[in-house]
């Protein structure tokens, strides 16, 4: 079961990218996504592995059905969240940016700067 676990996290991740592409606040590729920031996905690959740890661990051995199907959402939901807030693609946000700039440069609204443009990225 610790393998259904660990595989329902990576799936988050899996979701984390396809969401954000979906939206396009990446244009990379999700294998990409994943070596564009070596340090950042192993921060999320081995908080995976923590947590997969964690949801197994106080999970009954003889879990089936409907109890079974929520373990593994909630270890979907953990790798999303964790993927989420520990890998970033910094290529969509210099993609983001650029195209905010040209915008607001289109629209003659001098009074959006870079940072404010940022901070509405992070604020997402």
């Amino acid at each position: 079961m610790l393998y259904l676990i660990f595989g329902a996290g990576l799936l988050g991740v899996l979701g984390h990218w396809v969401t954000r592409w979906s939206q396009g606040r990446t244009q990379s590729t999700f294998l990409d996504y994943l070596m564009t920031n070596k340090a950042h996905t192993i921060s999320s690959f081995f908080a995976n592995i923590m947590s997969s740890g964690v949801i197994y661990s106080s999970t009954p051995e003889d879990l089936t059905g409907r109890p079974l199907m929520l373990v593994i959402i909630g270890a979907y939901s953990a790798g999303y969240m964790l993927d989420s807030t520990l890998n970033k693609d910094h290529r969509s946000i210099e993609l983001i940016v650029a195209e905010k700039l040209k915008k607001t440069r289109e629209e003659e609204d001098d009074n959006e700067t870079v940072d404010d443009i940022l901070r509405d990225i992070n604020s997402d």
